[in-house]
């Protein structure tokens, strides 16, 4: 399974994570099956409020899920469009988070049970 999990700064399996989903600077895509990660630049940042970049960028990578601290609605949305499940962090620790997802601690966040955050376009 390929993991997105978005960082501030780039620090292998011990990488905090990055409050927000769409503004995260970077995501390291994690394989739990090799244990192998990839650095993925958020090109987002260039391009203000296009969230099909990094969208588009993390399907290409066949990402799975990611793991988030916050996401808007309309992001969850267009990442559950293209078929990457997403779950609430409950830990900053990308490793601790991983171990989570894999032993089926963490919630898998839907319409219902996420926050707008802030506006969509």
């Amino acid at each position: 399974m390929n993991i997105c999990y978005p960082v501030e700064t780039e620090q292998g399996t011990v990488n905090t994570l990055h409050g927000n989903f769409r503004l995260a600077p970077r995501f390291v895509i994690y394989n739990t099956e090799t244990n192998e990660k990839r650095v993925l630049e958020n090109q987002l940042q260039k391009k203000a409020h296009n969230i099909e970049t990094p969208v588009k960028s993390l399907r290409t990578l066949q990402v799975d899920a990611t793991i988030v601290g916050g996401i808007a609605r309309c992001d969850l949305a267009k990442l559950n469009n293209h078929g990457i499940k997403v779950f609430q962090a409950k830990e900053l620790n990308l490793e601790k988070n991983i171990k989570a997802l894999i032993d089926g601690e963490l919630i898998e966040l839907t319409q219902k049970n996420t926050h707008r955050g802030f506006p969509c376009q």
